[in-house]
């Protein structure tokens, strides 16, 4: 994976999955219930995100017939199709985007009644029925996809969807997701979901790399941030076979990656360093001039956004074009409506010193627009012209981060504002690091850092971890003081220390549900990205 890859104009792919599953129809055949008849179906069950979905309308629209009915206050519904016939699928929407969930014909044939469950992990079946978006699946739903929707499918897609779940931490072993009660068990997990690094529904169901299953096949689309570039040679889309490991740039030229250990690549005879998160985001650091320089490129799979998901309350963190070609840490948030204009923006930034933390203006309303691109992603206009690209990723838990790159080179992340909870004494994470510099160069290789929280202190909203280097000259652990929503709620704060191993000073947010976080260090001036490694066995 050399420079090349990230220069080149990205061609749109219509690709679109938010959710997490695995495995597919593949072998399911069709309904053994003998022949649908007509009647009167009731279909019940509660629509939740942990918090109920009260007040909004859930529809029906099974093999023949539809219904609607408002949900209760606690989330519960009701709702009856005249002249049905099994299966069905449900949805709702609320502020946060539409659930879907199912109703497979039951196992007594003249049964008129089902419960169908509305929640973030029966969309999660719903995909792995679908292999594909819940959402067009829905609308075009009808005899010929309904032949595929059996008992049979339907418990194999919970199955796999439970197994995927365990595999990245969430446990819901004998949990009914779709027909149960919504026990506090289920509540719990529904709570964890959001920020449990996970692959949608579509990359699981494509060939994953021996030495990675968060590396999948598919097009990914990638920003490589340089100086004094167009914006069109700033951003492309590389093609992925994970099970060859090799690549197919936009230019239709061809590179294979070799394995590096875990999630691991190189590329360039070791002189480009690549790394995959859990959720499946790529962080290179390439080279350029043989070796002599190097820069740091971020990759996401490539997927379809509409402008309306966009809406909501965010925050960024990045690395913006500053004085005399030199380049500052800046963290900003802004609220997006469904037609894609910001509103409440913040910019904080102070490029000497990269303040972050109380050096904040208020940029005016209508400044900035985001613009569906024909090409995939959106335009980002800047008092009426285009000024940057953005590309929006939705991982398995539901979780939206958005990557964008301006003319000048700037580089942010976003995520949905939040306010971080403590982390559990004894969690331990591995991650690796990748550093850029006020020139957008990378200023060191690529590094590992192992910690495990020690205390947690909820009055003073702060934690204390034990850190090693991994592999360092220096790798005894030392503790280090971290203080959640700070300085501003879903960031973190680390003030610098030299009393046992000297750390400067960061302030990281990160991207919930992607197994990676953004920081910023002041007394280096860097921008750097740290990447969960995946769990050892």
């Amino acid at each position: 994976m050399t420079a090349r890859i990230w220069k080149l104009n990205a061609s749109a792919v219509a690709l679109a999955v938010v959710v997490v599953a695995a495995g597919g129809l593949a072998g399911c055949g069709g309904s053994s219930d003998g022949p649908a008849v007509a009647t009167a179906l009731t279909i019940n069950g509660t629509a939740t995100r942990a918090a109920a979905i009260g007040g909004k309308t859930v529809e029906a629209k099974c093999k023949s017939g539809t219904g609607s009915r408002l949900s209760e206050v606690n989330g519960s519904y009701s709702l009856n199709v005249d002249g049905g016939t099994w299966p069905c699928l449900i949805r709702v929407t609320d502020d946060e985007g539409t659930l879907h969930t199912v109703a497979a014909a039951p196992a007594l044939a003249t049964a008129t009644t089902a419960t169908a469950n509305i929640t973030p992990l029966t969309q999660q079946v719903v995909a792995n029925l679908a292999a594909a978006d819940p959402a067009p699946y829905y609308a075009t739903f009808g005899a010929s996809a309904a032949a595929t929707v059996t008992p049979v499918a339907v418990a194999a897609a919970q199955t796999a969807v439970v197994a995927a779940l365990k595999a990245s931490g969430v446990d819901l072993t004998g949990v009914e997701l779709i027909s149960g009660p919504v026990t506090p068990a289920y509540t719990a997990a529904l709570t964890a979901l959001p920020g449990t690094p996970l692959l949608p529904g579509d990359l699981l169901l494509k060939a994953a790399a021996r030495n990675c299953a968060a590396l999948r096949s598919g097009n990914y689309r990638v920003v490589f941030p340089a100086v004094n570039t167009a914006l069109a040679d700033q951003y492309g889309k590389i093609t992925i076979n994970a099970a060859t490991l090799g690549l197919i740039f936009t230019d239709g030229s061809t590179g294979t990656w070799a394995e590096n250990g875990p999630c691991r690549y190189s590329d360039d005879g070791g002189k480009t360093d690549i790394v995959v998160s859990p959720a499946g985001v790529i962080v290179a650091r390439t080279t350029e001039n043989n070796g002599a320089t190097h820069h740091i490129a971020i990759g996401i799979p490539e997927q379809s956004h509409t402008l309306a998901e966009l809406a909501g309350s965010w925050s960024a963190i990045g690395i913006n074009g500053g004085n005399n070609g030199l380049y500052t840490g800046a963290a900003f948030s802004h609220t997006t409506d469904a037609a894609g204009v910001l509103t409440a923006i913040t910019f904080c930034g102070d490029s000497p010193n990269w303040d972050v933390k109380t050096t904040c203006v208020a940029v005016p309303n209508g400044t900035v627009t985001f613009r569906a691109n024909s090409d995939g992603g959106f335009d980002s206009i800047e008092n009426g012209r285009v000024g940057g690209r953005a590309f929006a990723y939705r991982a398995g838990g539901g979780e939206l981060m958005i990557v964008s790159i301006d003319s000048d080179g700037s580089l942010s992340v976003s995520t949905k504002q939040r306010s971080n909870g403590l982390p559990a004494v004894g969690t331990i994470s591995t991650s690796w690091n990748l550093a850029q510099g006020e020139q957008l160069t990378s200023p060191s290789a690529v590094t590992a850092t192992s910690n495990t929280v020690v205390s947690t202190d909820a009055a003073a909203a702060s934690y204390v971890r034990s850190q090693r280097t991994v592999g360092g000259t220096n790798d005894s652990p030392h503790p280090e003081t971290l203080f959640a929503n700070n300085p501003r709620n879903g960031y973190t704060f680390r003030a610098a220390d030299g009393s046992t191993v000297p750390f400067s000073e960061f302030t990281a947010l990160g991207m919930r549900g992607m197994g990676i976080s953004a920081l910023l260090l002041p007394s280096p001036k860097w921008f750097m990205f740290s990447v969960n490694q995946p769990p050892q066995p």
